[in-house]
């Protein structure tokens, strides 16, 4: 079933690059951003399992380091979209008392088909890796760490309300895994965008992640809930 899946996602996957490359017009954005999240569910490696809590700020007196960056290729009917996202956590548990550190990366390649100049509906996948350690505290001390990596495909659909010349509000929204990497993963993401000129807009958004997978052969478990606020400035050429 899963086989099946990833077969009709690569087919389609090529028949709207081949589609979207026959168009002229391009134009193209490139924006760094920084993301602050919270998270909130449960993270398991080996068997053992801890539940994870972190709020904005807990997350910002724990990075370790982040990079974000977001590219856009379009034009009147076709969008060619790919994000890249790094970051490393330090997160204390209390149930049970643990120290966990997560190293995530994700890494997002789609495309979407305008249907008007405010609506587009997406089509895409996300690769993700995750490099996990939970130190547990007491007396005994178990340390346990594992990786996972995993791909989803997702469907989804950005909207667009215009206040004015410069000021717009999105929003997109996509659901994905379905069984093929996580069990099931949606995310939800409202911006509002501000344009300078026609070189350089800002963008102020927040987002909301879930990602349900868990791999009962080596008894890994990321059940997580991600949101928090992030701003980015784009370039357009």
């Amino acid at each position: 079933m899963n086989r099946s899946i990833q077969i009709v996602f690569l087919v389609l996957s090529i028949g709207f690059f081949v589609s979207a490359a026959q168009a002229d017009e391009w134009q193209y954005t490139f924006a760094p951003y920084l993301y602050g999240a919270g998270m909130d569910g449960r993270v398991g490696i080996a068997g053992r399992e801890v539940e994870a809590e972190a709020s904005f700020s807990d997350v910002l007196s724990n990075l370790e380091f982040g990079f974000m960056a977001h590219f856009e290729a379009a034009n009147e009917k076709w969008i060619i979209i790919s994000d890249l996202g790094y970051v490393g956590l330090g997160v204390a548990t209390t149930v049970p008392a643990a120290d966990l550190d997560v190293n995530q990366w994700v890494v997002e390649g789609g495309v979407g088909r305008r249907i008007n100049e405010n609506f587009e509906v997406l089509f895409g996948g996300r690769y993700f890796r995750l490099d996990e350690e939970i130190r547990f505290k007491g007396p005994l001390g178990i340390n346990v760490q594992g990786d996972q990596n995993w791909f989803d495909p997702f469907i989804g659909a950005r909207g667009k309300i215009h206040f004015s010349e410069n000021a717009a509000l999105m929003l997109r929204g996509d659901i994905g895994g379905f069984g093929v990497g996580s069990d099931f993963a949606w995310t939800i993401t409202p911006s509002f965008l501000y344009s300078i000129n026609e070189k350089y807009s800002l963008a102020f958004f927040y987002k909301v992640q879930s990602v349900d997978r868990e791999d009962d052969d080596n008894g890994f478990v990321f059940d997580v809930i991600s949101s928090g606020p992030g701003f980015g400035m784009a370039m357009h050429f």
